[in-house]
């Protein structure tokens, strides 16, 4: 029985490691699903873009409705959804800023203008841009989604 013991513990431990190791090498048996809605984004950070404003630097996770000058009836509805979806986050909601930035209003080049467009982001409280959503996106994944961020976050 000692020796059954001996490497029933060994197995316990080397077994997970083997497959762990094989999983990684050879990329199989990797799961193809995600768990977030929006558009993950990476190395983007609000700074980077010439966006002006002392709310834009603000230590508080943040929702950004971006919009131009073709986006009037859905981001007015988007703007009253946002602010709906704030306050459905409860006693959260003092962690989160809603903005709205209207980008015929700044002084971003085509470039950048074109990176942005219409939608709406999810920045956390380093600045960088996280997650994006189109405007044909549910608002209750976005609510999902930020919950969860949120929960996972310690700061901000």
């Amino acid at each position: 029985m000692n020796r059954f013991s001996f490497w029933l513990v060994w197995a316990v431990g080397l077994v997970p490691m083997l497959v762990a190791s094989f999983m990684f090498f050879t990329g199989m048996m990797i799961p193809e699903q995600r768990v977030h809605s929006g558009t993950l984004l990476s190395d983007q950070h609000i700074n980077d873009l010439s966006l002006v404003g002392s709310e834009l630097k603000q230590r508080k996770w943040q929702l950004l409705l971006t919009k131009q000058d073709d986006c009037v009836e859905r981001c007015e509805k988007w703007s009253k959804v946002l602010s709906n979806l704030h306050t459905a986050l409860g006693k959260e909601q003092d962690r989160v800023k809603l903005l709205q930035v209207d980008l015929s209003a700044t002084t971003l080049d085509r470039n950048e203008f074109g990176k942005l467009g219409t939608a709406i982001w999810v920045v956390d409280p380093l600045g960088n841009m996280v997650l994006r959503y189109t405007l044909s996106d549910e608002p209750s994944l976005i609510l999902k989604d930020l919950r969860k961020l949120l929960k996972m976050s310690r700061i901000g």
